[in-house]
């Protein structure tokens, strides 16, 4: 047989209310408490599954004989009320509540900071050395720099080696970023005004003294105008043949990719040059270096006919993409094109532009963003009518700042932008070109 559940239920309603009406009425305010059954012996009834035996008062005894005395939950003291009722505002206000922030400001590191400082790797002073010449940005790591540690990071796991990061720098000049972060392990900082002009002969005395006084195994560089140009010439220095264009380091050689993608692989030389966008450029969590400073040894530039003849001037429009600092770029949705370059001219930008522009013929294939052009990392990006396509983000992902004209304000790229004006972007290249030549 079945049993409906609504009968039980009103069997255990009307139980309740039975047992409500069998309590006793709590007196009022103010009147004297009711002595307990068996208070008039003297003796007191041990609770039930207390633990204690007759004539022994266990603490739920205790708590029952003085209830309104005790441990608050939340660690202050309750006051007691003799009469018996709610306790007076007095008593409320007098309960003393602990405050735990003491107990946590003196608490030891937390398990994340001590892993964090467990984290820092270190080598032994015998390790063997690999000697990196990172590129610097006003102070700061630039991004090949940091690829190239990343490839100095890839050969030291398989070598157990110590990296050592070499920067050439001129009185006044500093270091604007954590090495430690970085993941290196020695830190050797060569200052002179003999570096100051930045010309290779004594650049090239410098870095050939500290290979000679470190013993590096392996002296990397990242390729470009830079760096690439000072790697060729210590090679050349040191007797040595270098490995350029390095895609891989894998089993012992290096791999480079000759014209036409072919890979030529060859022994790990003593001086690799870096290609770019290809090593990661950042540390994997828990691999902090040590940055132990190293001092630089004492060396002469020698005899040289090197003079510094100053800068040269430099077609901003055809600057490198790799190199420029600024960019400008144009899309399919900028009407003005001669506005374009008066701008890129005026702030001394590099020319860059989307891909349906480069189809249309406004500007060279070279010039092309994106996955399936030239990946960019600038200080700033300027972008004038381009919609965001995803192969075109995928170009401009590493950079720092972002700044987009657009009609659309609902399109990627104002969406990615750090600043984002929505207008016609061949007028506002037209008011930013007027506003810089007015000296604003």
């Amino acid at each position: 047989p079945r049993h409906d559940p609504r009968a039980a239920r009103a069997s255990g309603a009307r139980g309740a209310a039975a047992g409500a009406a069998r309590a006793p009425a709590l007196p009022p305010a103010g009147a004297p408490a009711a002595a307990p059954e068996g208070a008039g012996a003297g003796a007191a009834r041990p609770r039930r599954g207390s633990g204690h035996g007759p004539g022994r008062a266990g603490p739920d005894a205790a708590a029952a004989a003085a209830p309104d005395q005790g441990p608050c939950r939340d660690g202050g003291v309750r006051a007691a009320d003799p009469g018996g009722g709610a306790p007076p505002a007095a008593a409320a206000a007098a309960r003393v509540r602990r405050d735990p922030r003491p107990d946590r400001r003196g608490a030891p590191a937390t398990a994340g900071a001590a892993a964090a400082a467990a984290a820092v790797r270190h080598r032994a002073d015998a390790a063997p050395v690999i000697l990196v010449v990172p590129d610097l940005d006003a102070g700061r790591l630039a991004r090949a720099g940091a690829e190239v540690l990343g490839a100095a990071r890839h050969l030291a796991g398989t070598a157990d080696a110590a990296i050592m990061a070499a920067f050439l720098l001129a009185p006044g000049e500093g270091l604007r970023f954590d090495p430690a972060a970085a993941g290196i392990d020695r830190l050797a900082v060569l200052q002179d005004a003999r570096l100051a002009d930045g010309l290779a002969p004594p650049r090239v005395a410098a870095l050939a003294a500290l290979a000679a006084a470190t013993g590096a195994r392996h002296i990397l560089f990242a390729e470009g105008e830079a760096g690439g140009g000072l790697g060729r010439r210590l090679a050349a220095r040191l007797g040595e043949r270098p490995a350029t264009g390095v895609v891989r380091i894998e089993g012992g050689a290096a791999v480079s990719l000759a014209p036409g993608g072919r890979e030529l692989r060859r022994p790990l030389p003593r001086v690799l040059i870096v290609a770019g966008d290809v090593f990661a450029p950042l540390p994997p969590a828990g691999a902090r270096g040590e940055a132990r400073p190293v001092s630089a040894p004492d060396w002469t530039a020698g005899p040289g006919e090197a003079r510094d003849l100053g800068l040269l001037p430099a077609d901003s429009a055809r600057l490198p993409l790799a190199e420029a600092h600024l960019v400008v770029a144009g899309g399919a949705g900028l009407a003005d094109w001669g506005a374009f370059h008066a701008l890129a001219a005026a702030l001394g930008a590099a020319e860059a532009g989307s891909r349906p522009a480069c189809d249309a013929g406004h500007l060279p294939r070279d010039r092309q963003i994106g996955a399936s052009g030239a990946v960019v990392a600038p200080r700033a990006y300027v972008a004038l009518g381009i919609s965001g396509a995803r192969q075109h983000l995928d170009g401009i992902a590493a950079c720092p700042r972002v700044i987009a004209v657009n009609t659309d304000p609902h399109c990627e790229m104002l969406k990615r932008a750090d600043l984002a004006i929505v207008g016609d972007a061949a007028a506002v290249a037209r008011a930013l070109v007027r506003r810089l030549r007015e000296g604003g």
